[in-house]
């Protein structure tokens, strides 16, 4: 019964990790397939070394399918392990201040409809939906999206130059701040 109950926290545990490593790949300033290289080459070495004790790990018999599980689960763990030791191990005497520019803020436009005879329908009001998320272009040229309030967003300017802070990270890759 522990086991099975293991079973499921590591399952939970791993799908947190796959989220707050996408998070915290949103905020590190790298390509995405140099992390996921890493947590997949470290999660193959994982499952390789574990394959034989597999079934008894994962619970299924067959061992080509408990190694796949492994797989995954040790290439979640070494992604979030990775980035988050790059992002609190960012240095604080590195860190610098860079203008970016603001190059769009996200609104989309939803249209209404209107009943004009039987099962016929036309396009008719219009309402734009703010959804408080601006796009930073830095000066190398790369973009970051942003969250921001309401009051904020108000006051945000396409064209403007808005400050954003870059730390080199301890594996090296610069983290946004």
């Amino acid at each position: 019964m522990f086991i099975r109950i293991l079973r499921v926290i590591t399952l939970i545990l791993s799908f947190l990790m796959a989220c707050a490593g996408w998070f915290l790949l949103g905020r590190t300033y790298v390509d995405t397939w140099i992390p996921l290289a890493a947590a997949f080459t470290a999660g193959l070495l994982f499952a390789w070394m574990f394959a034989r004790t597999a079934p008894k790990l994962t619970g299924i018999q067959r061992k080509p399918f408990g190694a796949i599980i492994l797989f995954v689960v040790f290439s979640i763990t070494a992604f979030f392990t990775v980035l988050t030791a790059n992002y609190t191990g960012a240095d604080l005497k590195s860190a610098k201040t860079v203008d970016a520019e603001l190059i769009e803020k996200h609104v989309r436009t939803e249209y209404g409809t209107r009943r004009v005879g039987r099962g016929r329908y036309v396009r008719d009001s219009s309402k734009k939906i703010y959804h408080y998320e601006y796009t930073l272009r830095l000066p190398d040229g790369h973009t970051i999206e942003r969250k921001t309030n309401a009051s904020d967003y108000i006051t945000l300017r396409q064209g403007l130059h808005y400050p954003v802070e870059l730390r080199q990270g301890a594996l090296g890759w610069t983290v946004i701040r």
